[in-house]
């Protein structure tokens, strides 16, 4: 009689295969000069949504986030690709959530922008009644391929565009 690890082992191998084989299929190649960008909702209900942001790119990226003159950092990818894939980076993290303390009559939004430099913003604002969290902060930006070195507005935050720059990184040579 097989043990069970006999057989079990196999069919792991074979499902890791497949799934390899499918993520190689289903991520399109991104043009030189270009980069991928990913909006992912992580939470969304009626008071409160929280989603992120990342980027793919064959280059080595610069990323810098900027809403009118608050900066949020510039920083480089950290992580450096294995043989054959991208450059990948989170960029920021986006929460807002209505806020209506026990027997007030006022209603607030706190919001919190986290970025890939390290650098936290968290905010109360009074707003008015039913106000919409949208209308306080929301990454409009869509998923798809942008040149690099372009400004984006990725979306506003208390009617100030957001602006994200992904620039190549700039190799530093040694002087001779």
């Amino acid at each position: 009689m097989k043990s069970p690890s006999t057989i079990i082992l196999p069919l792991v191998c074979l499902f890791l295969a497949g799934c390899s084989q499918r993520s190689a299929v289903t991520t399109p190649s991104i043009p030189a000069g270009s980069f991928r960008l990913s909006v992912s909702d992580v939470f969304a209900d009626g008071d409160e949504h929280v989603c992120s942001v990342t980027i793919e790119s064959g280059q080595r990226p610069r990323v810098s986030l900027v809403e009118g003159s608050n900066s949020y950092g510039s920083w480089p990818t950290a992580e450096q690709p294995t043989q054959g894939r991208m450059y990948r980076q989170w960029v920021a993290s986006f929460a807002v959530s209505a806020v209506k303390p026990n027997g007030s009559d006022k209603q607030y939004v706190k919001t919190k922008i986290r970025s890939g430099s390290g650098v936290t913003v968290t905010e109360v604002h009074e707003v008015p009644q039913q106000e919409a969290l949208d209308k306080v902060m929301a990454v409009t930006i869509r998923d798809g391929v942008y040149k690099l070195g372009a400004p984006l507005i990725i979306g506003k935050y208390r009617g100030r565009e957001l602006e994200l720059l992904v620039r190549p990184e700039v190799e530093q040579t040694a002087a001779r």
